[in-house]
Parts: C-alpha cells; structure tokens; sequence
C-alpha cells in the first residue's frame, strides 16, 4: 500500500493533506527518497521560479539532498540581493519581494525550506531561498529549514 500520494499541489498521507511547497512535504519526500526530485519540482514551479537551477540539477544527477534540517539563519550565505549588495545575482525588485513575504510570513505562512551548498565557492551559500531568508530574519526568526545538497563523493559529476 501506497503511504503517499503526490498530487499537483498537495501531498496526501494516510492521516492527511499537506501542501506540496512546504516543510513537512520535503520531509515526506526525505522519507520517501524523494527528494531530489521534489527540490527539482518545487524549483520548476510558480512557488519556485528557479528553473534554471533545476535544469542545472537535473545536469548533476550525483547530487546529494539532506533531509531538511533546522539550522542558523546567521550561518547562511546570501548570494542575491539588491544590485548594491555586491552579491552574485541581483534583484531589482528585492524590497518589494521580501516585503511580501514578511507579511505573508507575518499571517501564518511557513516558507518552504531553504536550499543552501558550499560547492559556489561561498560557504552556506543559499542557492535558494535568498528572499525568504531575508524575510525569515526581518520577522525574528533565528533558525529556519534547511536543505543541504552536495556532488556525492562516491559518484563523479
């Protein structure tokens, strides 16, 4: 018997609903070893608007993904930003999209997990979720999901 069912926008367990883009779904896929292809999916969609990255991952097939862990927000290494912050990509539209997160934030929306690698020459360096990092830290959050990924040591890329 089946103990997930993936649908376009929700996972269904066997107690119940989960929406797809969120925390408790990237463990469900963790779970499940899924999760490369959810990071892919999640990336691939409006909620991700990052396929470029995940048609670099899909490149990398001996990626590794970690579980979704809590980890410091502090410890992290934005690589976007606004074009003054001499960061690796810009945004120029940065304040408005982080605003709106912190008031989604601030209405009870839990972001999906960050995704974060060392392998960009930058450690911890978020190569996703640099806007809801910013977000999470404007609303007092310390510490926040994270999904580590890395080439596979055994595997070459």
């Amino acid at each position: 018997m089946l103990d997930v069912i993936w649908f376009t926008e929700y996972v269904m367990t066997q107690d119940h609903e989960v929406s797809l883009w969120t925390v408790e779904a990237a463990q469900i896929a963790a779970k499940n070893g899924q999760l490369r292809q959810w990071v892919i999916d999640f990336l691939d969609s409006p909620a991700g608007k990052n396929s470029k990255f995940a048609e670099d991952l899909r490149k990398n097939p001996s990626w590794v993904f970690d579980a979704p862990i809590k980890f410091p927000l502090q410890e992290l290494t934005p690589i976007s930003g606004q074009p003054e912050d001499n960061r690796l990509f810009h945004d120029s539209h940065w304040d408005d999209n982080v605003s709106a997160m912190v008031e989604a934030i601030a209405s009870g929306w839990c972001p999906p997990p960050l995704i974060v690698t060392s392998n960009l020459g930058i450690p911890n360096g978020i190569s996703d979720g640099n806007h809801r990092w910013s977000a999470l830290r404007e609303t007092g959050h310390t510490e926040y999901w994270t999904i580590f990924y890395y080439p596979n040591p055994s595997k070459p890329s």
